[in-house]
């Protein structure tokens, strides 16, 4: 009898084990696919920037040459961050196409803050977190508008 629980403890953390990797990689592929939906609204949003000034320019050049997809996401967060702030300063009148798109963004950015987040969480609790550091997933940063 104590052989058979123990052989279903065993089974049981096993499992868990299991569950947990395959929640960790789930949660990394969702959060950077969220992303990537995020990053072609970005682009959208970047071509209809036009009467911006040269330091935003600059920037937005800058953000042209990263490779699209999730290479450098955490700069391209960042760029974006600057950006918009250089927008909200130059207090630009708002096309209806451009604020449909940072509707858009907002609802999306919220989405993905919360993946990020579930994401963050997962990389830093026990067994997922040792899954993480040898299939060297790492959170990744917030969408801040």
């Amino acid at each position: 009898m104590i052989k058979l629980f123990c052989l279903i403890l065993i089974c049981y953390y096993v499992l868990w084990l299991i569950v947990n990797y395959v929640r960790l990689i789930v949660t990394n592929s969702i959060a950077l696919n969220t992303f990537k939906e995020l990053e072609k609204l970005f682009i959208k949003r970047y071509e209809l920037f036009e009467n911006i000034s040269s330091e935003g320019q600059k920037y937005i050049e800058e953000l042209k040459t990263l490779p699209v997809g999730i290479k450098f996401l955490n700069r391209k967060l960042a760029l974006n961050y600057i950006v918009t702030e250089i927008y909200k300063k130059e207090e630009m009148n708002e096309s209806e196409g451009l604020a449909n798109i940072n509707a858009e963004i907002f609802k999306l950015g919220q989405i993905y803050n919360k993946r990020a987040l579930k994401l963050k969480n997962l990389t830093e609790i026990f067994p997922a977190s040792f899954y993480a550091r040898f299939l060297r997933i790492k959170p990744i940063d917030f969408y801040v508008e």
